[in-house]
């Protein structure tokens, strides 16, 4: 099972091993039989669902809350998925999706959570690896705990998973 490393941030994440063969969908029996000879493509539907375990900060005598997003990261696939930022928010809903390309089980989803700040660099809050497969065998949906530097943060996110067929023709 994947583990959260030190630190880990999506945008820095280059290790990752994964069956890469793009594997395309055979035409069912029904299709070849009408003379159809449609090509099909697996793709995984990664939903950010919501968070939960967020904290007020203290900055400068002043009460900070969050403004949370995730960045997601799937396989080995170089692009970087954000949500939209919650702001002022302890207990943000996303509810957002994204297609990627399906190759297995295994396939890794790398998710960071971050602060935004008007000013200077955005906060880490944690971060969790986990794979499809692990996600789909919890019935689709999964809620995962972030670490930060090798700990648990007591901060959760709640991550979808769903396969579907995308006709390429």
């Amino acid at each position: 099972a994947p583990q959260n490393g030190p630190n880990f941030d999506p945008e820095k994440e280059t290790q990752i091993e994964l069956n890469t063969k793009n594997e395309t969908a055979q035409p069912s029996s029904t299709d070849v039989k009408k003379g159809k000879e449609s090509s099909q493509e697996q793709q995984v539907l990664v939903t950010i669902l919501s968070g939960n375990g967020f904290k007020v900060h203290r900055k400068f005598l002043k009460a900070d809350i969050p403004d949370i997003y995730t960045k997601v990261k799937v396989g080995s696939n170089p692009k970087i998925w954000q949500t939209s930022t919650m702001k002022n928010s302890l207990t943000p809903v996303w509810n957002e999706s994204r297609e990627f390309q399906y190759f297995n089980h295994n396939q890794v989803l790398n998710v960071g959570v971050y602060d935004a700040n008007s000013k200077g660099k955005d906060d880490l809050v944690g971060s969790f690896r986990v794979t499809v497969g692990q996600v789909l065998l919890d019935g689709g949906v999964k809620e995962m705990e972030l670490t930060l530097n090798g700990k648990m943060v007591n901060k959760f996110i709640k991550i979808q998973c769903e396969q579907v067929l995308k006709k390429t023709n």
